[in-house]
């Protein structure tokens, strides 16, 4: 097929008029898509090649995972993809990864952890993964119907993973993520990844300590509730580190999610208390590194959503949230009342 390139238009990311959905990388291509067609973009010069991922040479798996009727939920080109089919999922990997990715979902199995499966892996680079049925913390939070009483289970049920002895073989995760972050933004908008660069440097560090059976991209997409119980899916990124990695990470998609909503941040100060309790109910945490995981957290999304056709705004408030955000120790993630949303300009 031939490349196609959209004529400039006032964004660092002319593109997104035809492709609203970005997933950027560091390094290679990245992947655009509307959620019907589907596309490799390199970032430097705004081309876009449509591409049909059925002739994604590098997922020999794609083709027999989507064979009767299976339906294709995430792509990303040369990389992975997502298929649900009959009351399971198979994920779809390059061969080289399936050992370790499948590896990774059978520790979580053995550790008890509420997560799904591993039904079957495949030498072409498919791992079936059994479904695990329920609305997710996701959808429940975009239709405003999460309970408290939810919330601290989940905060249960994470701190109930974090006291895990990691077992051999599970790997340290990657320290050098906000370089890796910039990086990234900096292919296609260096001027915002300079800015963004410049207020990852007015944030504390976080003081990690201890090491615990960490997910490694908890956030509210990747949480199931039922009425008894919360499990944990996409189980690729089991590590080993600090457990606050994850608390921080969920906690400020609590807040991202009413920003998306177009509503106060402050607003998900309840919600994040309620996991905290239930958190704290079964483990200790550094809830000073919680906070500043959160922010650099902050940072790295209003890098990820530049890239989103309705992303911009997003965007700037979440640095702007990252920067102006003091917490207090008995309110936690609760804003001043006699201060401004975005007290700082972004500068």
């Amino acid at each position: 097929m031939s490349a196609t390139r959209r004529p400039p238009i006032a964004s660092a990311a002319p593109w997104l008029q035809e492709w609203p959905i970005t997933y950027p990388k560091r390094r290679g291509h990245w992947t655009v898509t509307d959620k019907s067609k589907w596309g490799t973009l390199w970032p430097e010069t705004g081309l876009v090649v449509p591409v049909n991922p059925l002739a994604d040479k590098a997922l020999p798996g794609l083709g027999p995972a989507l064979a009767e009727g299976g339906q294709l939920v995430s792509y990303r080109h040369n990389r992975r993809a997502v298929v649900a089919k009959r009351g399971r999922f198979i994920k779809v990997l390059r061969a080289s990864r399936v050992e370790a990715v499948a590896h990774r979902h059978q520790l979580a199995e053995s550790l008890g952890i509420a997560a799904p499966k591993v039904l079957s892996v495949h030498r072409d680079g498919r791992i079936e993964l059994s479904a695990i049925v329920g609305p997710s913390l996701n959808e429940l939070l975009a239709g405003d119907t999460v309970t408290a009483d939810q919330l601290r289970a989940v905060g249960r049920t994470l701190g109930k993973i974090h006291s895990h002895v990691p077992p051999p073989g599970l790997t340290p995760g990657d320290k050098g993520a906000d370089q890796s972050w910039l990086d990234t933004t900096a292919r296609a908008d260096p001027e915002w990844a300079a800015t963004l660069r410049r207020l990852l440097a007015e944030l504390p560090q976080p003081n990690f300590r201890g090491r615990a059976v960490v997910h490694g991209d908890l956030h509210d997409k990747n949480l199931i509730l039922s009425h008894d119980s919360v499990a944990v899916i996409d189980m690729d990124g089991l590590t080993t580190g600090a457990g606050e990695v994850d608390v921080g990470n969920l906690a400020a998609h609590l807040v991202l999610r009413k920003i998306q909503a177009g509503l106060a941040p402050k607003l998900a100060a309840g919600q994040v208390s309620a996991f905290l309790d239930g958190y704290r109910e079964v483990r200790l945490i550094d809830l000073e590194t919680v906070r500043t995981v959160q922010r650099h957290t902050w940072l790295r999304l209003a890098a990820l959503y530049r890239f989103r056709d309705v992303g911009k705004q997003t965007s700037e408030l979440l640095a702007a949230q990252a920067v102006c955000e003091a917490l207090p120790d008995a309110q936690p993630l609760r804003h001043s009342p006699d201060r401004g949303e975005f007290a700082a300009p972004l500068r």
